[in-house]
């Protein structure tokens, strides 16, 4: 049987091999394409290049170096030729001649020469006038002291004092007349800077005119910077004998304000006191170590018992403070046996 199929034309049929018009169209593509892939890689390095050119950085001019003979650029070092010469070290063994000096010519006599001025003389000068020259405040109260202690009259010891007692009372007191040998201690220095005082306590020892001595506490007191003064009314209550005076003579309504220093004891070992079993004792004594010169008595439960018993009052048991003191005569009790009553403290201290 043969093929069933259509039958193909000509025209539908591809080229043979020779013939002329496929040989031709060949030819022409193989030498297209590279010419095309040629012209396009020249297009990209030209397009390299000109970018490259157009973002270069100026060209950096080329720094100078010294010129060398030998046509180097590499700079040397200075010879040791070059270099200045070292100092010369001197010669310590050759010794040394100063240089003579020039022979100095003496002037020519003057025909007619000055006289030469003798020394100026001097206006001498006091030296207690100078301000440096102030002794410290511890050695002028001594020196007022001495100088109170050696004046022979009132007046002259009247510059030196300072109190409460009238001029006609110390016309009458040993203050009027010289006093016997002593010998002076300094005991004790406070300060008070609210009233802006020191006070100076010196011990001052007295001969006695039959045998034995007797020591008093004397007060000397300096205000601001005023000149230290003496306060003389505890020495005349106590050396001056008005205390004794008082204790002395009893009396009804008798009483009387005195500068002392009280030892206080909480009991009373006197029985001819009245109720003594509820008294405590005052001790008047005239320094802190001195003996007892009176005694005066106060109540347990009185003003000055309580003052004992509180620790901010100042006053202590057995321990001597200098007082104030208001003393009287009781004749209440028991008629027939006054005794010295401690009344009151007016103060512990010796103020003026």
């Amino acid at each position: 049987m043969e093929p069933v199929g259509k039958t193909i034309s000509e025209s539908m049929r591809g080229q043979p091999e020779g013939h002329p018009r496929s040989q031709r169209g060949g030819w022409l593509f193989r030498i297209l394409i590279p010419l095309l892939f040629l012209g396009a890689m020249v297009g990209v390095v030209y397009g390299v290049v000109s970018y490259m050119k157009a973002n270069q950085p100026p060209p950096r001019k080329p720094t100078s170096l010294p010129s060398d003979p030998s046509g180097s650029t590499v700079r040397k070092i200075q010879p040791e030729d070059d270099l200045p010469l070292a100092p010369v070290e001197p010669d310590e063994s050759t010794p040394i001649i100063p240089p003579i000096p020039d022979p100095i010519q003496k002037p020519s006599p003057s025909p007619n020469p000055e006289p030469i001025p003798g020394p100026i003389p001097l206006t001498p000068v006091d030296p207690s006038s100078s301000p440096d020259t102030k002794p410290p405040a511890s050695i002028s109260a001594l020196q007022v002291l001495e100088q109170f202690l050696d004046a022979a009259t009132l007046d002259e010891r009247l510059p030196h004092m300072e109190g409460r007692t009238s001029r006609k009372e110390l016309e009458q007191s040993c203050l009027a007349k010289p006093l016997p040998e002593h010998t002076i201690e300094p005991a004790m220095q406070s300060d008070n800077s609210l009233e802006n005082y020191t006070d100076f306590v010196f011990k001052v020892t007295f001969a006695k005119t039959s045998s034995g001595k007797d020591s008093y506490d004397m007060l000397v007191r300096r205000r601001g910077d005023q000149d230290p003064k003496v306060v003389t009314d505890p020495f005349l209550d106590l050396f001056g004998g008005r205390l004794l005076a008082f204790a002395a003579t009893p009396g009804e309504n008798k009483h009387g304000v005195f500068q002392v220093l009280v030892s206080p004891n909480s009991s009373c070992n006197d029985t001819t006191v009245p109720n003594y079993d509820k008294k405590i004792t005052l001790k008047l004594i005239a320094t802190l170590t001195g003996k007892e010169i009176v005694s005066a008595y106060a109540g347990k439960a009185s003003v000055i018992g309580d003052m004992l018993e509180n620790d901010q009052s100042g006053l202590r048991w057995g321990r001597a403070k200098t007082c104030t003191i208001l003393l009287s005569w009781n004749t209440r009790d028991n008629p027939a046996r006054p005794y010295l009553e401690a009344s009151s403290i007016n103060g512990l201290n010796w103020n003026p």
